[in-house]
Parts: structure tokens; C-alpha cells; sequence
């Protein structure tokens, strides 16, 4: 048993020893009585107050909880591993700066198919609708791949520096950001940028949020909220002092956020107020994930570790150690498992039988499975 839960058990049941004790005393009984009282007393208290703690407790402190396992392990591309997305029938893809992606069946833990085409290396990848992929690249292109065929159907073109990230959109369309400051919205049916969205210095990440909206990280410490009816700013999330690389919604309206400034920031977007903030020992944090359970898993720039975050207790609980570099990418299977991607050159599978769901709310809920619904439309 867990040394701190000991300690409180003796605590918690410390009073209820000393008050039987003086009650025995009190009335002078017999060492025959005196063993039964003692025996009543210890049943009383086990059943009125250490039993309902200690689930408490054991819940608390249970190692069980937060033990995960490395099951699999993908190798085969030959750089650094730096984005991973899950795709239907239980798939992979893996984005590589050597240039390719990669389809990966995790059932049998074996490579597919292998996309080339792009002339850099490859910065994230998306899943689309009609079993598609969408990949950004440090070419300065978008490409659109048909997962049936491996081939490549679209190249979007129109962005002036490397492409960081993508992120699926309502109405067959796609958000992507670069380092040459913009966000720009694209029509996946005709492939042509409709908007292009400025104001940041140094884009690197972007994120769809419930209402149509979307949040664009920045280089330059912040997060922009837009409107993606009418492709406006409507607010921007001040705090972090350092770039802002990672971001993920979170339930009950909010937004978790990542910074190389080694802080995770929980936002109300009701508000746009900052609620809390999660400091890790680690600076330079690169990605951030949802887990079930109200938990959060993050990786970073500097260390081959990856945290998981209770996010009701607001502290990390447990760190992953099996990479030896550090992980650019994380995502989370239809299973609850926890995908990770290194510049190691590898991908692991992290499993936790003891994580559940929880309770979801049912904004958040309508809102992943409306994403779904983006994912096989036709």
C-alpha cells in the first residue's frame, strides 16, 4: 500500500482509537469487555468513516490508474516522425521529414502504403471526408490524398513559408497555417483558398472549436478565436510567454493550450478568461491531447517524456518513458489508447485498462460527433 495513503488511514483513524479508549476507561470494564467494546469500536469505524475514505483514497492514490503500457511499437520511416492521425478501420497515418507518409494496420502493426510526392518534410497531416488525408509540408504546399488509391489528387498551393498545420473544417473544407503569418481556409472541392486570415507573427497550430469557430496558435505568445462565418477575429487569449505550439477543446467550452513556456492553460471561451494553469518541470512543450477521463497527455521539445495531466486535480500524475527523443505529436485511437510519434524515428501505442470515459457533456459530445459527421459526409 502507498506509504502517504498509510499515513492517512492511521490519521483518519487516530480519534476514533483515542475517544474509545477514554470511554473504556470511563467505566472501568472487565479486560473481557473491554475486547468486545474494542472489537465494536473498530467495526464501527471501519464502517462509518475508513471505508468510504479509504475508496476515496485508493481511488486517490492508486497506481493502477495511471499505469501505461507501451503494447506496439511501428518502425519504418527513415526521419523523424512528426505528425500522426488515426483514420478509419482501425489505420494510421505517419508524417515523416523523410519526405513520405505512411498507412499503418494497428492490428497487425504493419505499414500499408507509403505516399511520396512531397519535396520537404512533412510538418502534419489531417484526415479528411471520403477517406482522405491532407498533408503540410516544409515545401510550402498542401497536398490531398486519396487513402484508396495512395495517390495524391489536389496540391493547394498559395502559402509563402513552410505549412505547420491542418485541421479538418465543416463543409468539406480545410484550415492550415504557416510561418509566413497567415491562416488560410480552403475549398476541398475546387482546392482554392477562400480566405486568408492575418494578424499573427508566425502561425503554428490550428484548432476547430464548437460553433464554427476555429483557434490559430502563435509564435507570437497568443491564440486568435475566429469566426468562421465570417472569417473575423472575434478574440485573442493572452497569458502564455512564450510561443504557443498545441492546442485541444476541451469539455464545457474550454481550450487547453501548450507554450515553450512550460505552462498548459485551461480557457473559458465563454470568457475567454484563463482559469487555470498547469506548470511542468519541462520547458518547451510541443503537443497536447485529450484523454478520457478527464486527463491530458503532453510531450516535449527537450526530454523523451510524455506527462499525463489529471485536469480535476490540475497536476501531471504519471510521465511515459520509452522514446529516446522527444515527440512532436500525439493522438488518442477510437480505443482510448495513446498514440505517440518521435524524432526516434518511431510511433508507440499506450494502453491504460483502467481508464474510462466519464461523463461527458452533451455541447462537447455534439460537437465530436458533428466532427465525425464532417469525416463521411460525401
Amino acid at each position: 500500500m502507498n506509504k502517504v495513503l498509510k499515513i492517512k488511514l492511521l490519521i483518519l483513524a487516530l480519534p476514533f482509537c483515542i475517544n474509545a479508549m477514554s470511554e473504556l476507561k470511563e467505566k472501568e470494564e472487565t479486560p473481557s469487555a473491554l475486547v468486545a467494546r474494542i472489537n465494536e469500536y473498530r467495526s464501527a469505524c471501519l464502517r462509518e468513516h475508513l471505508i468510504p475514505d479509504l475508496a476515496r483514497l485508493v481511488q486517490e492514490y492508486d497506481p493502477i490508474q495511471d499505469k501505461w503500457e507501451c503494447e506496439q511499437n511501428l518502425e519504418g520511416h527513415e526521419g523523424s516522425v512528426q505528425s500522426v492521425c488515426v483514420l478509419p478501420g482501425n489505420k494510421l497515418a505517419s508524417a515523416s521529414t523523410d519526405k513520405t507518409i505512411k498507412i499503418w494496420n494497428l492490428n497487425s502493426g504493419k505499414c500499408e502504403k507509403t505516399l511520396t510526392g512531397h519535396e520537404g518534410p512533412l510538418c502534419s497531416i489531417c484526415v479528411l471526408p471520403e477517406n482522405k488525408l491532407a498533408s503540410a509540408s516544409y515545401d510550402k504546399t498542401i497536398k490531398i490524398w486519396n487513402l484508396n488509391s495512395g495517390k495524391c489528387e489536389k496540391t493547394l498551393t498559395g502559402h509563402e513559408e513552410f505549412v505547420q498545420s491542418v485541421c479538418v473544417l465543416p463543409g468539406n473544407k480545410l484550415a492550415s497555417a504557416s510561418h509566413d503569418n497567415t491562416i488560410r481556409i480552403w475549398d476541398l472541392t475546387s482546392g482554392k483558398c477562400e480566405q486568408t486570415l492575418t494578424g499573427h507573427e508566425g502561425s503554428q497550430s490550428v484548432c476547430v472549436l464548437p460553433g464554427n469557430k476555429l483557434a490559430s496558435a502563435s509564435h507570437d505568445n497568443t491564440i486568435r478565436i475566429w469566426d468562421l462565418n465570417s472569417n473575423k477575429p472575434i478574440g485573442t487569449l493572452n497569458g502564455h510567454t512564450g510561443s504557443v505550439t498545441s492546442m485541444c477543446v476541451l469539455q464545457g467550452n474550454k481550450l487547453a493550450s501548450s507554450a515553450w513556456d512550460g505552462t498548459i492553460r485551461i480557457w473559458n471561451l465563454n470568457s475567454n478568461e484563463c482559469e487555470g494553469v498547469l506548470q511542468s518541470n519541462t520547458i518547451r512543450i510541443l503537443k497536447i491531447c485529450l484523454l478520457p477521463g478527464n486527463k491530458l497527455a503532453s510531450s516535449y521539445w527537450s526530454s523523451n517524456i510524455i506527462e499525463i495531466w489529471d485536469l480535476n486535480k490540475r497536476k501531471a500524475t504519471t510521465s511515459l518513458k520509452d522514446h529516446k527523443s522527444g515527440i512532436p505529436s500525439l493522438c488518442v485511437s477510437p480505443e482510448n489508447k495513446l498514440i505517440s510519434a518521435s524524432w526516434d524515428k518511431t510511433i508507440k501505442i499506450w494502453s491504460n485498462s483502467a481508464i474510462t470515459s466519464g461523463p461527458t457533456d452533451e455541447e462537447f459530445l455534439k460537437f465530436m460527433h458533428e466532427k465525425e459527421s464532417w469525416l463521411t459526409q460525401k
